[in-house]
C-alpha cells in the first residue's frame, strides 16, 4: 500500500480570513506505466523489440526473429515436408506470477509465420527461385499471403505469411510447392524463424506492481509442435518467455503555496463590513492534477478536531469551529456505488477513510480539495471574536489500494 500526506494550513481572520537447454528463445516485454509513454487506456503496451537486418528491413512492430539452425533438402515431391513447409502450434494459455506469488492469465497467439533461409551453395537456386511464389502459400495452406513481400538477397531469402484465423486458434501448416523444372535435390538452411503475435494480456488494474513472469516452451522436429519439415534440427524446443511490468502510478500534484489556505467569502468582507451581514461560508478551493491507475482510499489527520471533522483554533483563546474539508475527483474515480465524487465530505481517521474506484486511467486529470467554515459558526466567531485568528493544519492522506 502507497502512502501519500498532504497538509494544508488554514487560517482564518474572524473579521478578515533460467531458460532449458537445447532451445531456440526469446523474450516478449509488455507494461502497463500509464502516463509514462502517454499511455491512456487500461492495457499493457507491448515494448518488445525486433532486432536484426530483417527486422529492419520490414520496419513493423511484433516481429520476432529467432535464430535457428536446421539442414534441410528440399526437393519437388508429393510429401509437403520435403518442400516449403511450417506446422505451428495454437493458441496458448500462460500464467505469469510475480515473485510475491500473485499471479495473472494471458494468451498468447501466432497471427503470421515465416522464415529466412539460406542457400548452401551459391551455385544452385535460391529458395524464392525454387518455390512458385513465396508471396502466395499453397492454397491448401492454413495461411494466406501477407502485406510483406518476400524479400531476396545474395544469399537468403525471407517471407511472412498471414495465418487464418481458424489455424490461428488451433494451429495448422503452411506449405509451397517447389517449381516442377527443379527436379533434383537442394541443400538450405533456416537460419531465423519469424512470427507475428498478438497477446490477450490481463487487466492490470487487478495487478500488483511488480513483474511478472512465465513462459511457454514449445516442441521442435518432426510432428513437433513447430515443425519445419524433414532435416537435421540443432535444438529440440522453442522457449518464448513472457514479462509484464506493472508500474501503478497515484500523483497528486498541488499548485505552489497551496499548502496555505485562507477562507474568506466569496465577494470578499466588504459586504459584511458595510452592512454587518455574516456570510454564508468562507472558503477555499485548491485545485490539484493528478495521475492514477488504481483505487485509492481517502482520509484526513487533525491538528484540532470537532466531532469526525477537523477544526481551526482561535489563537488567543481555546475556541474550536469545524473546517468542513471535502473533495472532487474527476470521472475515472468513483465511489462505491458508482456515483461522481463530487464534494464528497473527508473525514478525521483512518476509521473513517472513503474508498474510491478506478474506472480508468487518470492522465493529469483535475480535481479539487474544498475547505469552508459555515455560516453558523460564522456568527458565533464575529460576534464574541472579532478581530481574532484561527488556523490549524489538515492533513490529506491518499492510500493507493493494490489489488491482494
Amino acid at each position: 500500500m502507497n502512502f501519500t500526506a498532504f497538509i494544508f494550513r488554514c487560517a482564518l481572520f474572524a473579521a478578515l480570513c533460467i531458460l532449458p537447454a537445447q532451445a531456440y528463445e526469446t523474450t516478449i516485454h509488455a507494461e502497463y506505466k500509464p502516463g509514462a509513454n502517454g499511455q491512456q487506456n487500461i492495457d499493457f503496451t507491448d515494448i518488445t523489440e525486433c532486432r536484426g537486418y530483417w527486422c529492419i528491413h520490414w520496419g513493423r512492430d511484433k516481429i520476432l526473429q529467432l535464430n535457428t539452425f536446421i539442414d534441410r533438402t528440399v526437393r519437388r515431391s508429393a510429401n509437403p515436408r520435403e518442400q516449403v513447409y511450417l506446422r505451428f502450434p495454437g493458441s496458448r494459455n500462460v500464467t505469469v506470477q510475480q515473485e510475491n506469488g500473485s499471479s495473472a492469465n494471458l494468451t498468447f497467439t501466432l497471427t503470421d509465420i515465416g522464415g529466412i533461409y539460406r542457400r548452401n551453395s551459391n551455385n544452385q537456386p535460391h529458395l524464392f527461385q525454387l518455390s512458385e511464389d513465396l508471396n502466395f502459400p499453397d492454397s491448401s495452406s492454413s495461411c494466406r499471403r501477407s502485406a510483406f513481400n518476400a524479400v531476396t538477397g545474395v544469399t537468403d531469402t525471407a517471407f511472412l505469411w498471414s495465418i487464418n484465423a481458424a489455424a490461428q486458434q488451433s494451429g495448422g501448416q503452411c506449405t509451397r510447392a517447389l517449381r516442377s523444372q527443379y527436379s533434383g535435390s537442394y541443400g538450405i538452411t533456416q537460419r531465423h524463424l519469424i512470427f507475428k503475435y498478438r497477446l490477450n494480456t490481463p487487466d492490470p488494474l487487478k495487478m500488483d506492481n511488480g513483474i511478472y513472469r512465465g513462459k511457454l516452451v514449445f516442441s521442435v522436429g518432426p510432428n513437433g509442435d513447430f515443425d519445419f519439415g524433414d532435416g537435421s534440427y540443432d535444438e529440440n524446443e522453442v522457449v518464448i518467455n513472457f514479462e509484464l511490468s506493472v508500474g501503478h502510478q497515484s500523483l497528486f500534484r498541488f499548485p505552489a503555496g497551496s499548502e496555505q489556505a485562507v477562507l474568506q467569502p466569496a465577494a470578499g468582507w466588504t459586504q459584511y463590513l458595510t452592512t454587518g451581514r455574516v456570510p454564508d461560508r468562507v472558503y477555499q478551493d485548491i485545485p490539484f492534477r493528478l495521475w492514477n491507475s488504481v483505487p485509492i482510499a481517502v482520509y484526513l489527520h487533525c491538528e484540532y478536531q470537532s466531532g469526525s471533522d477537523c477544526a481551526l483554533k482561535n489563537t488567543r483563546q481555546n475556541h474550536l469551529v469545524p473546517v468542513k474539508s471535502s473533495l472532487s475527483l474527476p470521472r475515472q474515480l468513483a465511489q462505491q456505488n458508482g456515483a461522481a465524487v463530487n464534494r464528497i465530505q473527508l473525514r478525521q481517521g483512518q476509521a473513517n477513510q472513503l474508498l474510491f474506484k478506478a474506472n480508468s486511467t487518470v492522465l493529469n486529470g483535475a480535481g479539487e480539495l474544498h475547505f469552508e467554515v459555515q455560516q453558523t459558526a460564522l456568527t458565533e466567531m464575529l460576534s464574541s471574536y472579532r478581530g481574532d485568528l484561527y488556523k490549524g493544519d489538515v492533513t490529506l492522506v491518499i492510500e493507493s489500494q493494490l489489488p491482494d
